[in-house]
């Protein structure tokens, strides 16, 4: 879940990210508003939106557009654990994307193609901070 949430730092999980920073936060609602600036294809143009995270710790992130590149960008990531030893975790990411002018198919190929270094990318982090949190007990 803190890996996910560390919007600062989501460039480090998403290698088509050039830039992420929070722009509003709301604690009563348990809401963050985060502005992206994503990697067009080849590198061509940059889509730029801001999306609402809607954080339930320490289960789920839902998130929506709120504005910029895009008629829809929705989805969230869910976080089960798969046993009591608290080693093991199933985490699994929903994202629809209406591009408006660029064709699904395009939009649809490069989320899948995306999508193993982002889950690589969340592990590597998510192992790193036990690491730390255990080194941080002794």
């Amino acid at each position: 879940f803190y890996v996910l949430t560390d919007y600062a730092n989501s460039t480090k999980l998403f290698g088509n990210l050039k830039h992420s920073s929070v722009v509003a936060r709301s604690a009563e609602e348990n809401t963050t508003d985060v502005s992206f600036s994503l990697k067009g294809m080849a590198n061509v143009w940059n889509f730029d939106y801001v999306l609402r995270m809607t954080e339930t710790f320490p289960s789920r992130i839902d998130f929506r557009r709120l504005s910029g590149a895009f008629k829809a960008n929705e989805g969230y990531w869910k976080i089960e654990p798969l046993d009591g030893s608290g080693k093991r975790t199933l985490v699994s990411y929903y994202k629809y994307i209406d591009g408006g002018m660029i064709p699904q198919s395009i939009i649809n190929k490069q989320l899948k193609e995306a999508m193993p270094a982002v889950m690589a990318n969340v592990k590597a982090g998510a192992e790193a901070r036990a690491l730390q949190v255990s080194l941080k007990q002794f």
